[in-house]
Protein backbone atom coordinates (compact mmCIF):
# COMPACT_ATOMS: atom_id res chain seq x y z
CA UNK A 1 0.00 0.00 0.00
CA UNK A 2 1.34 3.41 -0.97
CA UNK A 3 0.35 5.94 1.72
CA UNK A 4 -0.62 9.22 0.07
CA UNK A 5 -2.80 10.58 2.87
CA UNK A 6 -3.25 14.31 3.12
CA UNK A 7 -4.36 14.18 6.77
CA UNK A 8 -3.20 12.07 9.69
CA UNK A 9 -5.61 9.27 10.55
CA UNK A 10 -6.50 8.83 14.20
CA UNK A 11 -7.41 5.39 15.55
CA UNK A 12 -10.92 5.02 16.95
CA UNK A 13 -11.02 4.19 20.66
CA UNK A 14 -13.87 1.81 19.89
CA UNK A 15 -14.82 0.62 16.44
CA UNK A 16 -17.88 2.56 15.30
CA UNK A 17 -20.61 1.07 13.12
CA UNK A 18 -20.80 2.42 9.59
CA UNK A 19 -23.22 1.77 6.74
CA UNK A 20 -21.74 1.32 3.27
CA UNK A 21 -23.74 1.94 0.10
CA UNK A 22 -22.12 1.32 -3.25
CA UNK A 23 -23.35 3.72 -5.94
CA UNK A 24 -25.72 1.97 -8.30
CA UNK A 25 -26.20 -0.99 -5.93
CA UNK A 26 -29.49 -1.30 -4.03
CA UNK A 27 -27.85 -3.28 -1.21
CA UNK A 28 -26.30 -1.90 1.95
CA UNK A 29 -23.29 -3.30 3.77
CA UNK A 30 -21.95 -2.66 7.24
CA UNK A 31 -18.49 -2.26 8.65
CA UNK A 32 -16.64 -0.71 11.56
CA UNK A 33 -14.69 2.54 11.35
CA UNK A 34 -11.17 1.83 12.68
CA UNK A 35 -9.53 5.19 11.95
CA UNK A 36 -10.59 8.44 10.37
CA UNK A 37 -9.39 11.88 9.34
CA UNK A 38 -10.72 14.71 7.23
CA UNK A 39 -9.01 12.99 4.29
CA UNK A 40 -10.51 9.53 4.61
CA UNK A 41 -11.33 6.46 6.64
CA UNK A 42 -10.40 2.81 7.19
CA UNK A 43 -13.43 0.52 7.33
CA UNK A 44 -13.10 -2.98 8.77
CA UNK A 45 -15.43 -5.24 6.78
CA UNK A 46 -15.36 -8.58 5.03
CA UNK A 47 -17.41 -7.19 2.11
CA UNK A 48 -14.59 -5.56 0.18
CA UNK A 49 -15.36 -3.29 -2.78
CA UNK A 50 -12.87 -2.90 -5.62
CA UNK A 51 -10.34 -0.07 -5.68
CA UNK A 52 -11.95 2.91 -7.43
CA UNK A 53 -15.48 2.05 -6.25
CA UNK A 54 -17.54 5.11 -5.31
CA UNK A 55 -19.32 4.65 -1.98
CA UNK A 56 -21.71 6.51 0.23
CA UNK A 57 -20.78 6.07 3.89
CA UNK A 58 -23.21 6.78 6.72
CA UNK A 59 -21.92 7.35 10.27
CA UNK A 60 -22.43 9.53 13.34
CA UNK A 61 -20.09 12.19 14.68
CA UNK A 62 -20.40 13.65 18.17
CA UNK A 63 -21.91 17.12 18.09
CA UNK A 64 -24.05 16.50 15.01
CA UNK A 65 -27.73 15.68 15.45
CA UNK A 66 -28.08 13.74 12.21
CA UNK A 67 -25.95 10.92 10.80
CA UNK A 68 -23.36 12.00 8.24
CA UNK A 69 -23.71 10.75 4.66
CA UNK A 70 -20.38 11.18 2.94
CA UNK A 71 -19.20 10.09 -0.52
CA UNK A 72 -15.91 8.21 -0.55
CA UNK A 73 -13.70 6.46 -3.10
CA UNK A 74 -11.97 3.16 -2.28
CA UNK A 75 -8.21 3.70 -2.58
CA UNK A 76 -6.86 0.39 -1.23
CA UNK A 77 -8.11 -2.95 0.08
CA UNK A 78 -6.79 -5.58 2.46
CA UNK A 79 -8.29 -9.06 2.10
CA UNK A 80 -8.13 -11.95 4.56
CA UNK A 81 -5.17 -13.42 2.67
CA UNK A 82 -3.32 -10.06 2.86
CA UNK A 83 -3.99 -9.32 6.54
CA UNK A 84 -1.88 -10.34 9.52
CA UNK A 85 -5.02 -10.28 11.67
CA UNK A 86 -8.72 -10.39 10.77
CA UNK A 87 -9.15 -6.95 12.42
CA UNK A 88 -6.97 -5.58 9.59
CA UNK A 89 -9.35 -6.77 6.83
CA UNK A 90 -11.19 -3.97 5.04
CA UNK A 91 -10.53 -0.95 2.88
CA UNK A 92 -9.25 2.58 2.93
CA UNK A 93 -11.36 5.27 1.31
CA UNK A 94 -10.69 8.90 0.46
CA UNK A 95 -13.26 11.65 0.99
CA UNK A 96 -13.11 13.50 -2.36
CA UNK A 97 -14.98 16.53 -1.03
CA UNK A 98 -15.71 17.06 2.63
CA UNK A 99 -18.15 19.89 3.37
CA UNK A 100 -16.47 22.56 5.51
CA UNK A 101 -18.94 22.12 8.39
CA UNK A 102 -18.26 18.36 8.51
CA UNK A 103 -14.49 18.92 8.33
CA UNK A 104 -14.77 21.30 11.30
CA UNK A 105 -16.94 18.82 13.25
CA UNK A 106 -14.46 15.98 12.61
CA UNK A 107 -11.47 18.16 13.53
CA UNK A 108 -13.21 19.29 16.72
CA UNK A 109 -14.22 15.74 17.71
CA UNK A 110 -10.69 14.46 17.04
CA UNK A 111 -9.09 17.30 19.02
CA UNK A 112 -11.46 16.98 21.99
CA UNK A 113 -11.44 13.22 22.30
CA UNK A 114 -7.71 12.57 22.04
CA UNK A 115 -8.52 9.03 20.96
CA UNK A 116 -11.34 9.52 18.48
CA UNK A 117 -13.95 8.18 20.85
CA UNK A 118 -16.11 10.73 19.07
CA UNK A 119 -18.78 8.59 17.46
CA UNK A 120 -22.16 8.78 19.17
Amino acid sequence: MNDKRIATRTPCAEAAPITIEIDGDARFYTGLARNISTGGIFVHTFTIPAVGTVLRLRFRVKGRAEPVEQPAVVTWVRTVSDAADTDDVGFGARFPSLPPDLARALDKALAESGSTDFFE
